[in-house]
C-alpha cells in the first residue's frame, strides 16, 4: 500500500504559502477578557450545556471569589426558582485576564479595613475597661498568634493573589466569607484542645514553630477582631464547657431567664454566655448602700457599675461572698441572673453612649483563674538569666529554622513531615 505524500515531505518546500487562521475577535474576548455566564434550566437530555474547560474554570474562580455573584436584596430565592421554571434566564459578566472590575467608589491606595475609625471614643473607654481581663490564644514561637488559612489560597496562581491585592485597595467592602481566622478563647481549655489537635496533625511543624497556648489581655483582642485586615477575621470562641450546660441544665433554674435581644433555641445559642445579676431586683432590696457594697465587693469604681461573669458558677460564688458579707439582709441563696452574649452586650456598649459612660466588670471563670495564675507564677519564678534567654531564644528562632531546614535539603531527598 503506497500513501500519498504529506506537503511537508515535499522537498524543498512548496513556495505556495499556506492559509492563515483568521482571528476570531468574539472568540478571543470570550476566552481572554469577558465572557457572559447564563444561569438557566437544564437541557433536555439533564445536563448544564457548559463546556468542561469553562465549567472548571468558573469553580476555580468561585472559589478564589474572583467570581463574586450578588443578588439584589429584594430578589427572593422563589422568584430565582419561579424564572428558571419558567426558561427565564439570569446573566453575569464573567470578566477575565486584565479586564479588571472598576473600583466603587473613589479608593486611595490604602488597604480598606474596619481600622478607619477605629477607636472611637466609645470604643476608647471598652478598651480602657477590658485590660485587666485575660483570653487565651495558641501561639508560636516569635509571639505571633496561629491563623487558620482556607486550602484555597495555597491553590491560587501569581495572577489571583495579584486579583486579591487589586481586590482589597480598590473593590473590598466587606468579607462575604473569611479566607482566614483567628480565635480567641474564653475558656484555656478549649485553646489547650486546638494545640493538642495541632501536635496531632502536624507534629514536625508544631514542634519546630513553639506552638504552645498563651494569654493576653482582652482589649487586644477586642482591638483584632474590629480591625481585621479584609478575607481576615478574629472570632471570640465560646466557653464550650459552659455553652453545654446552659442549654442542657441552667436554662431549666427558675431564677435565670434570658436578655430580650439574646438569640437561643433549644439546642443551640449565640456567643459567649455572660450573667448578669438583675439591677432592678438589687434596687428593691432598699437601695444604693446595698448596691454599692456589692460593686464594692468586686471592685467596682461606681453605684452604677456593671459586674459581668463569664460562668454560672462564678456567679453564684460572687453571690455567695456578698451573702457572706451581709448576713442581715436575708439574701436567697440564688439571685435571679440575666442571660446574654459577649458581644452583643459590646456591641450595645458601642451604640449606648449611656452605657459607654458606666463602668464595667468582668470575673472570669474558675478554668481562666487558675491557667492565668499558673502562667503568673512561672513568669514571677524566672530569674533575670532565664527572661533574658527566653527572650535571646525567641529572636533566635528564626535562624535556628532556616538553618535546620538548609541542612535538612543537603544531607536528604524527602520531607521531614
Amino acid at each position: 500500500m503506497i500513501l500519498p505524500l504529506k506537503e511537508n515531505d515535499y522537498y524543498p518546500p512548496s513556495p505556495v504559502p499556506r492559509k492563515s487562521k483568521t482571528i476570531n475577535i468574539q472568540e478571543l474576548t470570550r476566552n481572554y477578557f469577558e465572557q457572559t455566564i447564563i444561569f438557566s434550566p437544564l437541557d433536555k437530555k439533564g445536563e448544564p450545556s457548559v463546556l468542561e474547560r469553562d465549567r472548571n474554570q468558573i469553580s476555580r474562580d468561585c472559589l478564589t471569589q474572583k467570581i463574586n455573584f450578588e443578588l439584589p436584596r429584594n430578589f427572593l430565592h422563589n422568584s430565582i426558582t419561579n424564572r428558571l421554571r419558567t426558561g427565564k434566564q439570569i446573566t453575569y459578566a464573567w470578566k477575565k485576564g486584565i479586564n479588571l472590575p472598576f473600583p466603587k467608589q473613589d479608593h486611595q491606595l490604602i488597604v480598606k479595613s474596619n481600622r478607619f475609625d477605629f477607636p472611637t471614643i466609645k470604643q476608647e473607654q471598652i478598651i480602657n475597661k477590658l485590660r485587666n481581663f485575660p483570653v487565651f490564644v495558641v501561639s508560636n514561637g516569635f509571639k505571633e498568634l496561629v491563623i487558620g488559612y482556607s486550602q484555597n489560597e495555597y491553590k491560587k496562581n501569581y495572577y489571583e493573589k495579584i486579583y486579591d491585592l487589586y481586590d482589597n485597595y480598590f473593590l473590598w467592602t466587606k468579607d462575604k466569607y473569611p479566607s482566614s481566622l483567628g480565635f480567641f478563647f474564653f475558656n484555656p481549655n478549649d485553646a489547650l484542645e486546638l494545640e493538642k489537635t495541632m501536635y496531632n496533625r502536624q507534629p514536625y511543624s508544631s514542634k519546630e514553630l513553639c506552638i504552645k497556648t498563651n494569654a493576653i489581655s482582652l482589649h487586644k483582642a477586642y482591638a483584632l477582631n474590629r480591625t481585621s485586615s479584609p478575607r481576615v477575621q478574629f472570632k471570640f470562641v465560646p466557653d464550650l464547657d459552659e455553652l453545654g450546660k446552659l442549654l442542657k441544665e441552667y436554662k431549666y433554674d427558675s431564677n435565670i431567664r434570658f436578655h430580650p435581644k439574646q438569640y437561643h433555641g433549644r439546642s443551640f445559642f449565640q456567643g459567649q454566655p455572660i450573667y448578669m445579676i438583675q439591677p432592678n431586683w438589687i434596687q428593691k432590696l432598699n437601695n444604693k448602700k446595698i448596691l454599692k457594697e456589692y460593686n464594692t465587693l468586686f471592685k467596682a469604681k461606681s453605684e452604677n457599675s456593671t459586674v459581668i461573669f463569664i460562668s454560672r458558677d462564678s456567679a453564684y460564688l460572687g453571690w455567695k461572698k456578698f451573702r457572706t458579707v451581709n448576713p442581715k439582709l436575708n439574701l436567697p441563696k440564688k439571685p435571679p441572673l440575666i442571660v446574654y452574649n459577649f458581644e452583643s452586650f459590646i456591641n450595645d456598649y458601642e451604640c449606648d453612649s449611656n452605657k459607654a459612660s458606666t463602668d464595667l466588670v468582668l470575673v472570669t471563670n474558675h478554668d481562666a483563674y487558675n491557667y492565668f495564675d499558673k502562667l503568673k507564677m512561672n513568669q514571677n519564678s524566672e530569674t533575670s538569666f532565664e527572661a533574658l534567654s527566653n527572650k535571646f531564644n525567641t529572636n533566635f528562632l528564626f535562624l535556628k529554622i532556616w538553618i535546620k531546614r538548609i541542612l535538612w535539603s543537603i544531607t536528604t531527598t524527602h520531607s521531614p513531615m
